[in-house]
């Protein structure tokens, strides 16, 4: 009886056993990857480190791992596999490395992201310099005129500086690699070095030393340059045809000897073709230049021949600084980048100058950087750079930068409901200074003058008015620009239908003339010249006698805005910006542009303010830089800066059109300068 009982509650728990599904049985869950160290992206990390990793399990399952490494994303090796979550590492100078961790709980196996960091930069020091011209223990070297040759490496691509030593004594600094002195004496030995100089280490070179020729006695070849292929290079095709440049001081024929592996090849040409080279060979080679009596020997140069058909280097690209932009320095390192599609090593030929067709200064440059110092300010420059692998070469475009002088924020007067002195500096100030509004106003002479309703002149705290209305003002002298004469100030002013010229004698204002105009919008003088913009076109008016202005040309168009710097006028019509001779008001180019409202030229750039953008162009209209703005009413450059006048304030922006400072001033209407 007790049996069946027995069975029975048995049989009962297992019917509701299965009646539920049966027992459940949990998924094992994989680990979690949580942290890092180094954190993903970090730099200047110690060469001496220890990765460690976080990684979590559902379960608290116990895990293992397995760490790659490498200095590439693409080539990373299994370095460690283990129960310990971390490992320590030596690591090189200057290099990211890329990483990643297995980790397993024996059922599961997560990978973490791949990683990477970035090592401490260590500089390093140049090589030793190596002395090349005029050639150690060289004899007859003419005294007039030496020139001073050397080579330096640098393994971080370093800037360098040399400064060159004549009997222990400093001569100079250059940042390229030759010095030319003049007038030394005649028969007398000299020794020579150079001190290398990468902004931390200085490197000197062995001295070496040369004796020059006594007056009469015949003076040895100057030292052999090379023209091609550059010292170093790759890939060169055969056959190949070696060049180099000598010359006499006493101008002797000359004949050359030229050694390529030590085999010796006679020429009376500073060439030599060479058709039996075999591929994919190094050689090394030099040449001895001969006028009869005295051999001069030039250094040593090496090239290895190609073995697989050439491809042209890359075009140059990525100039810094960037093209069109400005700079703010007297030195500046021109970089750029290059590669080649073989591997070869590359060499470049810098062009540097004020001239859009600049000339060539550096021959065969092995890095992609060029310290140049001492430029001068409010200049255009243009540079390029060909670059060549030894067989060909490829030139890139023509950049240019301006170089301008770096300013602090300038004083601004703001209108809106009153006029408004604005600073800059920090902290950024507004002060309302009156409470005088109009349509436009215009400073000079510590005056402020205001045009709307009614005229207002407003110096220190005194308010000056008179019944003379309008929408635009300009105060000035009206005498030509070539003159220097202190006198009486005539304000020109628009309304819809005219130009008037109002005399200004002790905050009294008297009408002098007034010429019609079609729909005038705004107005630029120069000297005593006005330049007003209406629907029929700019219009250049001659005031030097106030009394009695005179068309002197026009510019059929409908106008919008002028801006008129020396002989050129840069101008707004409804479709286009226009640039013009400010003599005859003929046309130099023009760009088409539309919804343009204001224009301004400063340090050979021209900005434009339409109703959605702000643009920089150069100074031959081609476009360099476009922001989007909204609301933007009136426009100023001064400096470093660009002032843009905005509807609820000011925005400050660099040359490079990058916002800097902004400060609120609700219903604002124009800005200007405070100077």
């Amino acid at each position: 009886m007790k049996f069946s009982i027995t069975l029975i509650i048995v049989s009962f728990a297992l019917i509701v056993l299965f009646s539920c599904g049966g027992p459940s049985v949990a998924t094992n869950q994989p680990p979690v990857f949580v942290s890092s160290s180094p954190q993903n992206g970090q730099t200047d990390v110690s060469l001496d480190i220890t990765l460690s990793w976080t990684f979590t399990d559902p379960e608290n399952d116990f895990l293992t791992y397995e760490l790659f490494f490498g200095d590439s994303e693409n080539n990373t090796q299994s370095k460690y596999k283990g129960t310990e979550n971390s490992y320590r590492i030596s690591l090189e100078p200057s290099k990211t490395y890329y990483w990643k961790i297995v980790a397993s709980d024996g059922k599961n196996k997560v990978q973490s992201p791949l990683l990477s960091f970035s090592t401490v930069k260590v500089n390093r020091q140049p090589s030793k310099p190596e002395l090349i011209s005029p050639a150690p223990t060289s004899k007859n070297v003419d005294c007039s005129q030496v020139v001073f040759q050397w080579r330096c490496t640098d393994p971080d691509q370093d800037p360098l500086r040399f400064e060159i030593y004549i009997d222990d004594s400093f001569v100079a600094t250059v940042t390229n690699y030759q010095y030319t002195k003049y007038n030394l004496t005649a028969g007398k030995t000299y020794k020579w070095f150079v001190k290398a100089f990468d902004g931390m280490y200085i490197v000197e070179s062995d001295p070496a030393t040369f004796t020059t020729a006594q007056i009469g006695q015949n003076r040895a070849p100057n030292v052999p340059q090379l023209v091609s292929p550059p010292d170093g290079a790759q890939s060169v095709n055969i056959p190949l045809k070696l060049e180099w440049k000598c010359s006499d001081p006493d101008n002797d024929q000359l004949t050359y000897e030229v050694y390529i592996n030590n085999l010796k090849k006679t020429t009376n040409e500073p060439s030599l073709l060479l058709d039996d080279l075999s591929p994919n060979t190094y050689y090394s080679w030099y040449v001895k230049a001969s006028d009869g009596t005295n051999t001069t020997q030039g250094p040593v140069w090496n090239f290895r021949t190609k073995g697989i058909p050439n491809t042209a280097p890359s075009t140059p690209t990525n100039p810094v600084p960037e093209n069109n932009t400005s700079i703010f320095e007297k030195d500046v390192v021109l970089s750029w980048e290059c590669s080649d599609a073989d591997g070869d090593t590359l060499f470049y030929d810098l062009y540097f100058g004020e001239s859009s067709n600049p000339p060539l200064i550096r021959q065969n440059l092995s890095s992609s950087n060029m310290l140049i110092q001492n430029l001068e300010t409010n200049k255009r420059y243009y540079w390029k750079v060909v670059a060549k692998d030894g067989n060909t070469s490829t030139e890139g475009p023509v950049w240019s930068f301006y170089t301008g002088v770096q300013t602090s924020f300038s004083e601004i007067l703001a209108l809106a409901d009153g006029i408004y002195d604005v600073s800059f500096a920090q902290p950024v100030t507004v002060t309302k200074i009156s409470s005088v509004t109009g349509n436009d106003f215009f400073y000079r002479d510590e005056s402020i003058f205001v045009i709307g309703d009614e005229f207002s002149i407003i110096k220190d705290t005194t308010v000056a008015t008179s019944s003379f209305s309008g929408k635009a003002i300009w105060v000035d002298s009206l005498i030509p620009i070539q003159r220097i004469v202190a006198g009486e100030i005539f304000a020109c002013i628009l309304s819809d239908t005219d130009l008037s010229i109002l005399r200004i004698s002790d905050q009294n204002v008297y009408e002098e003339s007034s010429i019609s105009m079609n729909q005038p919008s705004s107005l630029f003088v120069l000297g005593q010249y006005i330049y007003v913009c209406d629907a029929d076109g700019l219009k250049k008016i001659d005031a030097i006698d106030p009394k009695n202005p005179i068309l002197k040309s026009t510019y059929q168009c409908t106008a919008k805005e002028a801006f008129v710097v020396d002989n050129t006028v840069y101008l707004l019509t409804d479709s286009e910006i226009v640039k013009l001779s400010s003599t005859d008001l003929s046309e130099i180019n023009s760009t088409d542009f539309s919804g343009a409202k204001k224009i301004y030229f400063d340090s050979g750039f021209v900005y434009v303010l339409s109703d959605q953008k702000l643009t920089k162009f150069d100074e031959n209209l081609s476009k360099l830089i476009e922001i989007d703005l909204n609301s933007a009413n009136s426009l100023l450059v001064s400096g470093s800066y660009v002032y843009v006048g905005m509807q609820n304030g000011i925005k400050v922006f660099d040359t490079n059109l990058s916002l800097v400072k902004s400060v609120s001033i609700n219903g604002l209407k124009k800005i200007i300068l405070r100077r």
